[in-house]
């Protein structure tokens, strides 16, 4: 989970020293000392948070709501700080103000800790359980609905790797995405587990019954969720990386190495010359290779040549360039219908 471990590292290690910044260096002052001991105690639960994202997955919000109080437990900090130094009449009043705000952040952060390690906990439970839950389908109804049966496990096995896959993914990407995968992939092991958990029941009671059909029809509707469960989170999954920062910023490495190797292939095609319909080449190069619409337009305004390109003619060669393609392939599809 490197990324996200940087990252909240980041976190606990910048406001940590935002709140020591706020007092005096080198002061031997006992309400000073007692301020740095809360201001220690705080990021010891941030740390623990910390750790406890690496096992159950980021949480941005924690983190977003902690932000929106850290200003104000700086400022009484320093304020406790300055009314000390000056022997203010409300000095003391101060320093436990400023010790009871950092302390409530302290306990925020423990208690959303042990709150992210249950969830971990329960979601795990409900990935087993689901597990078994498909087992035991299979241990009732092998004999009845062979066909049925393989079918269901067959999607519980994609269902689960698309779990593990949304995860893995997850731990790559900055906090605020890899809290949105590691959410949404909660909620899908919870919603299908939920949509699940009774067919056993209903089969036993469809096999003592000897009604088959009924039998295979259950068996069925549980594997259609968990191909629903699995489609949903792949797409999900999909949508989100395609907006995350490091995609975005890889696609652009792609494209403005694309961009430059096609604009040096024109050049040279042109006797040296670098003229508009290279430049047009270029963004049809990029559509061909799936580069998205607002990724041309941006390489074509960052790095060609032509003026006019970050005045409007970049947006239309890359709306061309991308209509084209999907002209292209659509005629493409018609012939070999």
């Amino acid at each position: 989970m490197a990324q996200v471990t940087a990252e909240a590292s980041s976190l606990t290690k910048d406001y940590t020293k935002e709140l020591q910044d706020a007092l005096p260096e080198d002061s031997s002052s006992p309400a000073v000392q007692s301020l740095l001991n809360s201001i220690d105690q705080l990021a010891s639960d941030m740390e623990s948070f910390e750790r406890a994202e690496e096992t159950a997955g980021a949480s941005a919000d924690v983190w977003d709501t902690y932000g929106m109080q850290h200003q104000e437990t700086i400022d009484k900090t320093k304020r406790a700080a300055d009314a000390d130094k000056k022997n203010a009449a409300d000095a003391s009043d101060c320093v436990q103000a400023a010790k009871d705000q950092l302390l409530k952040n302290a306990s925020f952060f423990r208690e959303q800790c042990a709150e992210l390690l249950r969830q971990q906990e329960e979601h795990q439970k409900e990935i087993s359980a689901l597990h078994e839950e498909v087992q035991e389908l299979r241990r009732l109804a092998k004999q009845t609905s062979p066909e049925a049966v393989g079918k269901c496990i067959a999607a519980a096995t994609i269902f689960l790797n698309e779990v593990l896959v949304t995860r893995d993914a997850a731990r790559e990407q900055p906090r605020l995405v890899a809290g949105e995968l590691f959410a949404n992939t909660r909620k899908a092991v919870h919603d299908t587990y939920q949509s699940i958990r009774f067919a056993p029941s209903r089969i036993k009671h469809y096999l003592q019954n000897k009604k088959n059909d009924a039998v295979d029809n259950v068996i069925n509707h549980v594997a259609g969720i968990l191909e629903q469960g699995a489609q949903s989170l792949s797409k999900h999954r999909d949508a989100v990386l395609k907006s995350s920062p490091l995609t975005l910023e890889h696609e652009e490495r792609k494209a403005a190495a694309k961009y430059l190797t096609v604009i040096d292939e024109e050049i040279q095609a042109n006797g040296g010359k670098r003229n508009f319909l290279c430049e047009k080449h270029a963004a049809a190069a990029l559509a061909k290779a799936g580069i998205r619409e607002s990724i041309i337009e941006k390489t074509l305004a960052i790095h060609s040549t032509e003026p006019k390109m970050k005045t409007g003619l970049a947006k239309e060669l890359a709306s061309e360039a991308v209509n084209e393609e999907k002209n292209a392939a659509s005629e493409k599809t018609e012939a070999a219908r």
